[in-house]
C-alpha cells in the first residue's frame, strides 16, 4: 500500500510539471513515468503502449518529441526536488505528533514510561529559537533578520520568566 500511495504521488507531481497533451491522455501518463525516472520501455509499458506509439508520437508531434528528450533533465531535477520536499514535511509532521503527544502527557503530569522520559530528554533540545529558524528557512520563510542574537533572546525571556514566577510567589 504504502509503494502505491508513494507511487501515485510521485506520478501526479510528475503530471502537474507537463505541458497537457490535450490530443492524448497516454502521452501524459507516458511523459509523467518519464520524468518519474522510467525508462522508455518502462514508461511504454506501463502506459500500456508499444515502442512504436512513442516513436510514431515523436515523430508526429515535436512538443512531446522535445518533452520526451530535451526537456527530462530539467523535470527529473524538479520532480526529484518537490518530491523529497513532500516526503520530509510529510515525516517531519509524524515526528512532530509524536513530539506533542510526549509534550502534552509531561506537561499535563501524567506518569511517562522510561522510553518517554528518555525521548523527551533527547526532543527537548529540539525546540530551541535556532531550530524554529532553521525550519522557516527550509520551508522557504525568510531567515531571522541579522543581529539577532537567538542565545539573548532565550536569556531575556528566560528571566522574564523567572520574574513573573517570583512575582508571583510573592503575591500569593
Amino acid at each position: 500500500m504504502t509503494d502505491e500511495v508513494n507511487s501515485t504521488d510521485t506520478q501526479a507531481i510528475a503530471e502537474s510539471m507537463l505541458p497537457v497533451f490535450t490530443d492524448h491522455s497516454n502521452k501524459n501518463k507516458y511523459m509523467a513515468l518519464r520524468i518519474a525516472n522510467f525508462t522508455v520501455t518502462e514508461a511504454a509499458q506501463l502506459t500500456g503502449i508499444t515502442l512504436a506509439t512513442v516513436l510514431k508520437w515523436r515523430r508526429d508531434d515535436p512538443e512531446f518529441l522535445k518533452q520526451d528528450t530535451e526537456g527530462l533533465t530539467e523535470s527529473k531535477k524538479k520532480l526529484a526536488n518537490e518530491f523529497l520536499s513532500m516526503e520530509f514535511v510529510r515525516n517531519f509532521h509524524l515526528a512532530l505528533q509524536k513530539d506533542f503527544t510526549i509534550l502534552m502527557k509531561a506537561a499535563l503530569g501524567e506518569t511517562l514510561t522510561a522510553q518517554e522520559h528518555e525521548y523527551l530528554l533527547k526532543i527537548r533540545s529540539q525546540y530551541t529559537p535556532q531550530q524554529l529558524g532553521y525550519i522557516k528557512q527550509l520551508a522557504g520563510e525568510v531567515a531571522a533578520p541579522e543581529g539577532i542574537d537567538f542565545t539573548q533572546l532565550t536569556l531575556t525571556i528566560r528571566r522574564e520568566r523567572e520574574e513573573i514566577l517570583i512575582q508571583k510567589k510573592e503575591g500569593t
